[in-house]
């Protein structure tokens, strides 16, 4: 029930800091809020899927943000977009 309501999650100020993507915990989920290049806010798991590293440390690129563990590529929906080691043409990231 409560998800169907707006709720307050960080100030406007938090995302203008030096570390642009900022821990939130929202109804026991730990989440990672950042702006994208869109200035558009972007929630997303806190905790990359591979290795449940914390993306709130993730590198903010142009489309999403890149996990700072193995370097795999989430775009603002929370699809991973890329992952470097993987050959070249493989398609695994659309699994994930």
């Amino acid at each position: 029930l409560l998800r169907q309501y707006w709720m307050p999650a960080a100030l406007s100020e938090e995302l203008d800091s030096d570390r642009p993507v900022v821990p939130v915990n929202l109804l026991g989920e730990e989440l990672a809020l950042f702006r994208n290049e869109d200035d558009k806010l972007v929630l997303m798991d806190r905790h990359c899927p591979h290795r449940g590293a914390d993306m709130c440390f993730g590198r903010k690129e142009e489309g999403g943000i890149r996990c700072p563990f193995h370097g795999w590529k989430f775009d603002a929906q929370g699809q991973c977009v890329d992952q470097p080691a993987e050959p070249e043409g493989s398609k695994m990231h659309e699994k994930i």
